[in-house]
């Protein structure tokens, strides 16, 4: 899985690599590419995890800070609902 703008990176790694590497056999300029590919490949794979864990635990905090609110609301209307029922000479 590739996210947009990948191939440029590459191209950039590659033109970079191919002028330091002046003198290089072949065969060391393409397990260089081949290693530059690997590894964006696993830094762009692993990053798309991260944000996709991120979003899920971004998700169940909001949930789980909605739920407590709506509790502590209920709460607070059952107290005042309470509070309203009682007659004052008992509040007292």
């Amino acid at each position: 899985m590739k996210m947009p703008g990948c191939l440029d990176l590459v191209g950039s790694a590659t033109h970079r690599l191919r002028n330091q590497g002046r003198g290089l056999r072949k065969g060391d300029e393409e397990a260089r590419w081949n290693y530059s590919m690997t590894a964006e490949r696993i830094t762009n794979e692993t990053g798309l995890l991260w944000l996709e864990l991120s979003r899920h635990v971004w998700v169940e905090l909001v949930s789980r800070q909605a739920t407590s609110e709506r509790r502590r609301n209920a709460d607070k209307r059952l107290v005042l609902l309470i509070s309203a029922s009682v007659p004052e000479s008992q509040s007292e």
